[in-house]
């Protein structure tokens, strides 16, 4: 009876162990994660496309 129960156990950890190693197809239009910028004047992040907008900055 143990002998069972154990059985049954292995069985269903290795089926969790291949559904966890199942590759599923990425989802469509994820893009990927573009490196952030920095401000060559005053060295601040730019979070947006464009020039600097911190105030003071030479380079903005």
């Amino acid at each position: 009876m143990i002998g069972r129960i154990l059985l049954i156990g292995l069985a269903v950890v290795l089926l969790l162990a291949m559904v966890g190693k199942l590759r599923l197809p990425k989802a469509p239009g994820r893009r990927a994660v573009e490196a952030a910028r920095k401000c060559p004047g005053c060295g601040a992040w730019v979070v947006e496309e464009g020039p600097c907008t911190t105030p003071g900055c030479s380079a903005g």
